[in-house]
């Protein structure tokens, strides 16, 4: 089939549901049962997540930091741009898509503690 799905044809076949406070819409697919102590206060957090996310024209993900490491796969679609700003101020803007001939990755590291914000490219 080669007709490009809509977005509700998107967001139904992955099960996806909005992300509150960030934005954008998301599904968890994995959850590891190991967890770890995230700063030795007692907050337990999953040693490794993964899940689909998905940023339309009228969505994007706002500014927010984690607390562990994150990487960043590209799939499907239209191309982002994903700004990192780190604790000295200085930042990078990252171009995340399928156009690795013209500066676009498939993936993306985020730090953990680093701000980031990715809003569709075009």
């Amino acid at each position: 089939h080669s007709c490009k799905p809509s977005i509700a044809q998107i967001v139904a076949a992955l099960e996806l549901e909005p992300l509150e406070g960030e934005g954008g819409y998301f599904h968890r697919t994995y959850q590891s049962e190991a967890v770890y102590d995230v700063d030795g206060n007692g907050t337990l957090r999953s040693a490794s997540t993964a899940i689909y996310y998905l940023i339309t024209e009228d969505t994007f993900s706002a500014l927010h930091r984690l607390a562990s490491d994150e990487i960043f796969h590209f799939y499907y679609g239209d191309a982002v741009q994903m700004l990192q700003i780190y604790e000295n101020g200085t930042h990078r803007l990252l171009q995340i898509g399928s156009d690795i001939l013209n500066g676009e990755r498939f993936q993306a590291s985020v730090l953990k503690g680093v701000w980031q914000a990715t809003k569709l490219k075009s």
